[in-house]
């Protein structure tokens, strides 16, 4: 039976009743909290707060609602402070320029993933607006301490690789925590998206390089075989068809062996597996693309060797290799 509806008159005098007992408990909370860096303890301690405070609404009893506002008012304070001191922290880590020792996921990044996660996990994914500001202040802070840090490496390769790999270890985290639709992780995700195919243009550079320059110089190709801006038929035309020939001919005898060692590029620089075959499916549907686009400058600068450049059963083999791929990561999930 649910007890009889308090008034806001009962309240006031139950808040004069228990004035005592509760400012006694209220200075303890406090001396406790003060010397608490714990925020997820503290963020427990509001979440049963919050439960006991909705079950007494739930039954129309807002006798001790007094109570509960000043435990939230105890709390939040310092699970602010301690938060702002983290993001503090990771902001002097960037001003002094750590270099990084590898191009894997370091340290900093797993302690940051585990506060992270655990935080919106408390949570319950409804955060509080102080909190998920605070949570995106820090999302931010270790992005651009990861890009501080990618800037110390040699080259452009090995910092896209650096920060490939921990990003994709933070948004596979929060994503294990079915929170794909948390802006961060949006934004997160967002940045890997960007990097990933700056990342694999440079390998794609690395190993087929002449077949770029020819697609590059007489068209400007989005990847995707619907998508072609050729440069104009008479420019086209104007290519030097022996330099076509020799791009296509070599080409149709090194793409299997350099696709491959594309592969095993990707698979020891990628730390998590799922990600090394994504990415390496997106790169092979790229070369697919850019070949089929050297394709077409030849179908009209020298069709004489078209002909003989289909003939070769190249884009073949690289689209059953494409969909073989493909194949085996729709099993795997």
């Amino acid at each position: 039976r649910r007890p009889p509806r308090s008034t806001r008159k009962e309240s006031s005098a139950a808040s004069d009743v228990y004035k005592r007992q509760v400012q006694y408990f209220l200075e303890w909370l406090q001396n406790t909290v003060n010397y608490s860096f714990d925020p997820l303890g503290l963020l427990l301690v509001v979440r049963i707060n919050e439960h006991f405070k909705g079950f007494m609404m739930k039954n129309e009893v807002p006798i001790l609602d007094f109570y509960f506002d000043k435990v939230d008012f105890v709390l939040w304070p310092r699970i602010v402070q301690i938060l702002d001191n983290h993001i503090t922290i990771i902001k002097q880590a960037t001003s002094k320029g750590i270099k990084p020792g590898s191009t894997s996921v370091i340290g900093i990044t797993k302690r940051y993933i585990e506060l992270a996660s655990s935080i919106y996990k408390i949570a319950n994914d409804k955060p509080h607006a102080m909190l998920s500001m605070r949570m995106t202040q820090m999302k931010s802070a270790i992005l651009e301490l990861l890009r501080s840090m990618g800037d110390r490496f040699a080259s452009d390769k090995l910092k896209m690789l650096f920060l490939l790999n921990n990003l994709d270890y933070i948004c596979s985290e929060l994503r294990g925590l079915r929170l794909e639709k948390l802006p961060d992780l949006v934004s997160l995700q967002g940045e890997y998206d960007q990097l990933a195919p700056l990342y694999l243009d440079s390998l794609v550079m690395q190993e087929f390089k002449s077949l770029l320059d020819v697609v590059y110089k007489y068209a400007n190709p989005s990847g995707n075989e619907g998508n072609i801006q050729l440069a104009e038929e008479e420019k086209i035309k104007g290519v030097n068809k022996a330099y076509l020939e020799s791009v296509g001919n070599d080409f149709a005898l090194s793409w299997g062996k350099k696709v491959e060692a594309l592969k095993q590029t990707i698979r020891a620089g990628i730390a998590n597996g799922p990600a090394a075959a994504q990415l390496f499916g997106s790169l092979l549907k790229d070369v697919i693309g850019k070949y089929s686009v050297f394709g077409e400058i030849v179908r009209i600068g020298h069709p004489e060797y078209f002909k003989e450049l289909m003939a070769q059963h190249v884009l073949m083999g690289l689209k059953s290799l494409y969909n073989s791929l493909k194949r085996e990561s729709e099993s795997a999930l």
